[in-house]
């Protein structure tokens, strides 16, 4: 197992699972412990975190349902500056069958902003599903909504769309549906037009592994973004560095403790689990007092 733990990491909570929905009873005892540890799936090796204050410089929650942490963030903030991306999409059951009402969500990303401030609220319209259910027309409409009930809460927004990994094709052709091909052009027509109505409302659209329209009025997206976490409270520490995760992606270096397969929300479209059937056994058997996930 690698113990090594050289300097103070930026923590990422998870890109692998909706810790906050689902294990904040888990994240709150390793935040307590001071230690997690996750499996890493390219080297196949076990890895011990340090969690302590003092070797965390910041955390990074990703969620479609901060309720569960909400009442904890007072307490979490005090030993360690974070920031929040809240995924807010405005799909139908068909495609996020357990997410709550995007209306409840906007709740809590504007307390989390009341709170704190719009720096700690990380907007992600993310993925882009076309599809019968979600036709293209339908997505400034979306957007627009969102965006003016968002308005003076956040100050990013990042947007992509969604990647046809096999596993997600299955899903949706067992729902009788399939993806829509939107040609590249299409794809940058419809981005300008939600950059437009983000910016009128003090958003600025980040294209997330995606490629952005020409001509630069559309920056790339950093999940992990060093401005935005200096902009939280980052502790200090050396200038952290680029650790893109796929092609497109601007993020740096953070250390992620989620697991694979872990995530009961039953989104069509998620690619870090293989099946729905495998992460709900899996959440039905997880102890809190668990040193990992996974």
């Amino acid at each position: 197992m690698d113990t090594h733990q050289p300097e103070p990491r930026v923590i990422s909570a998870s890109r692998r699972t909706d810790i906050p929905a689902h294990y904040t009873p888990w994240l709150l005892r390793r935040l307590r412990e001071g230690r997690c540890r996750y499996f890493h799936v390219f080297d196949r090796q076990w890895h011990e975190v340090d969690l302590r204050p003092e070797a965390v410089r910041a955390i990074v929650f990703w969620s479609k349902n901060l309720g569960p942490l909400l009442p904890h963030l007072d307490g979490i903030a005090g030993d360690y500056p974070f920031t929040c991306h809240l995924t807010i999409t405005g799909h139908p059951p068909l495609l996020e069958p357990t997410a709550q009402p995007p209306e409840e969500t906007v709740r809590q990303a504007r307390e989390v902003a009341r709170r704190y401030s719009p720096h700690h609220v990380l907007w992600r319209f993310d993925p882009i599903v076309i599809t019968d259910a979600t036709p293209l027309h339908g997505v400034v409409e979306r957007f627009t909504r969102l965006a003016d009930a968002l308005a003076g809460a956040t100050r990013i927004c990042s947007y992509s769309f969604v990647q046809e990994y096999r596993k997600v094709n299955a899903r949706l052709s067992a729902l009788g549906m399939a993806f829509e091909e939107i040609p590249l052009d299409t794809q940058h027509e419809l981005a300008l037009e939600l950059a437009e109505i983000a910016q009128q409302r003090e958003i600025e659209l980040r294209a997330c592994c995606v490629p952005a329209p020409p001509g630069g009025r559309i920056p790339q997206a950093r999940c992990i973004d060093p401005k935005v976490l200096a902009a939280v409270g980052m502790k200090p520490g050396p200038d952290l560095k680029r650790a893109s995760t796929r092609q497109g992606c601007g993020c740096y270096r953070s250390v992620d403790i989620g697991a694979y397969d872990t995530c009961p929300s039953g989104c069509v479209f998620c690619y870090a689990t293989r099946g729905l059937d495998r992460a709900q056994r899996y959440r039905q058997i997880h102890d809190p007092a668990a040193d990992s996930l996974g």
